[in-house]
This record gives structure tokens, sequence and C-alpha cells, in this order.
């Protein structure tokens, strides 16, 4: 019996101790005010896990490892990478649009720090002026939205 008891307590202690490092909050909610302070909306921003993908960069052929994000968003398939981003984060959506396609960046207070409507298969979104930090991604095709935590170095 007391062995029995040891090692519940033996795994009891392993588990609060290898497991919190390990789980991490990957849901985040962001909130619009008006210009009165009062709360507009609020947004939840589950954030899904990246495919990881190498790169072979530099004259020294170095491997840099990069996130890389894959969505669909009706017919469109979007991809979003690197992120974390050292400056400019590339966004492509091949193929024939089918609706407005508009992309907006906010940073974690809520305000809209870029905007643009999307007329090209390639975009690269220029970065290097925003301080390092988490920004959010958003993306409109027609009424559908989805949203993606990007990280500045």
């Amino acid at each position: 019996m007391c062995n029995i008891m040891r090692i519940r307590l033996v795994i009891l202690f392993g588990l609060m101790y290898f497991l919190p490092g390990r789980l991490q909050a990957q849901t985040t909610f962001t909130f619009n005010y008006d210009s009165s302070g009062n709360r507009t909306e609020r947004c939840f921003i589950p954030m899904r896990k990246s495919a990881q993908i190498s790169d072979i960069t530099g004259a020294t052929g170095t491997q840099e490892q990069k996130e890389e994000i894959r969505e669909k968003i009706g017919k469109n398939e979007i991809r979003i990478y690197p992120n974390p981003t050292g400056g400019f984060l590339h966004i492509e959506i091949p193929g024939e649009k089918e609706n407005n396609i508009s992309i907006r960046l906010y940073d974690m207070k809520g305000r809209t720090i870029k905007e643009m409507q999307v007329t090209d298969e390639n975009i690269l979104l220029d970065l290097n002026s925003l301080p390092a930090g988490i920004y959010i991604l958003s993306i409109m095709v027609g009424e559908k939205r989805k949203d993606w935590k990007i990280l500045k170095d």
C-alpha cells in the first residue's frame, strides 16, 4: 500500500514539474473600443499550430527554422511565412479570388496598424518600422475572417 502511494506521488509531482512548461495557452482575446472607451467588439482568436519548414539561408548554408501558416478561407488557400518574422511577412493567396480580400494588422491593444485590399497573389507586408512584439494578422474573404498571431523579432 505504501509503495503505491509513493508511485502516485512521484507521478503527480512529475506531471506538475514537466507539463506546465510544455503546455501553453494558444488562445487570445482582443477587444476594440470606441473613442469614449466603451468596448465595442470582443474577438476570440484561436491560435492554430503552424507547420515547421526549413530554409537554407546565407552563404554559410546554415539552416534556419521558420514557421509557416497554411489555412483555407472559403475557396482561397492562404500561406503566411515566416513567423516569427524579422521584418517582412510573406502572404500568398494563389488562384482565383472568390470575393473581396482585405488584410489588417492589429497591435495587442486592438489598434489597426496596417490595412490593405488584396489585388495580387503575393503580398509582402513590411513590418520593419514596427517594434518587436506580438501582432494579430486578420484576413477577411467576403464575410469570413480568420486571425493569426504574428511575432516580430
